[in-house]
């Protein structure tokens, strides 16, 4: 038992101390219940109660009531997150994180020697927004917690943004640091946009405020005391958090593990349309359209991706299922129907087949995409038309801009331009229109 103590509980006997060996005790107690129960029953199955067994073997504690060389794992638990990790889109440096802590624990397994685990699992991680950071968050504490490394016997996962931990006044700062750190001890303390607790301060050196300050301190403190027993995770954009870690020198000490979640490129993306369409609106793509969005969005939402990611793709899927629910409404005319009908007297059976399936007219992809504002190309048409003169910069528009073609890199080019002429000969009104168009 005191081996026991010393592998599994040395880092939370200083929060626990009697309270702890009592928690101990009444679980062992109840495992021993247990156990007795099972045992009587098997050997008779008319077993009613302990009268007239032998009491001193009933209140026996053994090893095993206790958990002693129990294994790491919960197996249910591991199934699940092994499930969920095979399923991410991208994320391969994430997914190399998941390996290498599957090799500790296998390494506890076959040596008994847990050591291995017992280290910081603090983590900054880092990544534009929509690139999964919560998300990961979430499932590095059930992968520690299925593999046994944190020792909750319930999932606790907190979940607090930087600025929340920062205090209205002074010395209101280190209790919510405190009570967080208290919240998740066994689980995860989940800390979002992390660089708002320097945020605030004139300090020329960098240092923050006051109350920033007392963040950090605090912080620093309480994840010492409790290195192995509580993950906390750090988030925020990449450059913000370099900003936040320069704070104080033992930020990089207490968190020694760092982590970057990349954008996802446009064949991702597509995945991920195609995978939210399915989960959370039961819809299956048709045949070739996931290669179909991939280059639409490659076209056409580039600039949008270090934005957005994974929203972006939520974003497309929403408004492609909408589409199709307007073009199912309007709909005038059904296979194998002569004559335009309501929808009212639809066929329900093919509406609901066609409901189920998303092709590219829902996602806006076209062979000859209609690009920016019609109306407003035509109006600035129109007064290049009505200017005197100017014929080659009406030539030069219209071979710049004139959309046959239909791919989006056609205009994936230098848009930069040298306009030469004397003075008032419309350099600038050239400029201006072109720049409208």
């Amino acid at each position: 038992l005191q081996k026991h103590f010393e592998e599994a509980y040395d880092d939370t006997g200083a929060a626990g101390n009697a309270h702890l060996a009592h928690g101990v005790m009444e679980k062992a107690d109840r495992r021993r219940e247990d156990r007795v129960v099972r045992e009587y029953i098997a050997a008779d199955p008319e077993y009613e109660g302990s009268a007239g067994r032998n009491n001193e073997t009933i209140r026996e504690l053994l090893p095993a009531d206790f958990a002693f060389g129990t294994k790491l794992k919960q197996r249910h638990l591991v199934d699940l997150i092994e499930h969920q990790i095979e399923s991410l889109v991208g994320m391969g440096e994430a997914k190399k994180w998941f390996e290498e802590t599957k090799k500790k624990v296998q390494f506890v397994e076959k040596t008994g020697d847990r050591a291995a685990v017992r280290m910081c699992l603090n983590l900054v991680l880092t990544g534009n927004p929509g690139t999964g950071k919560t998300t990961f968050a979430r499932q590095c504490y059930e992968f520690l917690r299925a593999y046994g490394i944190l020792p909750s016997d319930h999932p606790i996962f907190v979940e607090r943004s930087g600025l929340e931990l920062k205090g209205q006044f002074l010395g209101d700062t280190a209790p919510k640091v405190k009570r967080a750190i208290r919240e998740a001890r066994g689980g995860c303390l989940f800390i979002d946009e992390a660089y708002a607790l320097a945020d605030g301060g004139q300090d020329p050196s960098g240092g923050g405020d006051a109350f920033a300050k007392d963040a950090i301190r605090t912080l620093l403190t309480e994840v010492e005391n409790n290195r192995t027993t509580c993950m906390v995770v750090l988030a925020g954009y990449k450059e913000k958090m370099a900003r936040l870690m320069r704070m104080d020198e033992g930020l990089d000490r207490r968190f020694p593990q760092r982590l970057h979640l990349p954008d996802y490129d446009h064949n991702q993306l597509a995945v991920v349309c195609e995978r939210k369409a399915l989960s959370q609106f039961e819809r299956t793509f048709a045949p070739g359209l996931t290669e179909q969005l991939a280059a639409h969005i490659c076209d056409f939402y580039a600039r949008d991706i270090p934005k957005q990611n994974a929203g972006l793709a939520v974003n497309l899927t929403e408004k492609a299922v909408d589409r199709q629910i307007s073009r199912l409404v309007d709909t005038s005319e059904a296979p194998g129907e002569e004559a335009p009908y309501p929808l009212k007297r639809c066929n329900t059976a093919w509406l609901v087949e066609q409901g189920r399936l998303l092709n590219a007219v829902d996602f806006g992809i076209h062979e000859t995409p209609t690009l920016g504002d019609t109306e407003e190309r035509a109006k600035i048409r129109a007064e290049v038309h009505g200017l005197v003169g100017m014929d080659g910069s009406q030539g030069n528009r219209e071979g710049c801009v004139n959309p046959k073609g239909g791919s989006m890199k056609l205009l994936q080019t230098s848009l930069n331009m040298i306009i030469t002429g004397n003075p008032g000969t419309g350099k600038t009104t050239i400029a201006r229109m072109i720049s409208r168009y």
